[in-house]
């Protein structure tokens, strides 16, 4: 189980670009690599669930439940 869970923060944390900002705002600034069109996870934030879709040409964060949080995506402050 916690290969499982090593795979996902590999996958997330690199490909899908998610950073740590010292716990004040969580950060997401994709590398697909050339083959994928998208990928798609979710994650918790401050209580708050939230799925992040990648593209090619856009980040989307949309949140399922819980508080607003801000999020920095591409360089771009963003409240969900």
């Amino acid at each position: 189980m916690a290969a499982a869970g090593g795979i996902w923060g590999l996958l997330v944390n690199g490909f899908g670009g998610l950073r740590d900002s010292g716990g004040e705002t969580a950060c997401i600034d994709p590398r697909l690599p050339n083959p994928w069109h998208s990928m798609r996870y979710r994650l918790a934030v401050h209580g708050s669930r939230f799925e992040v879709l990648v593209t090619r040409d856009d980040v989307s964060v949309t949140r399922i439940s819980g508080d607003p949080v801000d999020f920095q995506i591409q360089g771009r402050a963003v409240t969900v």
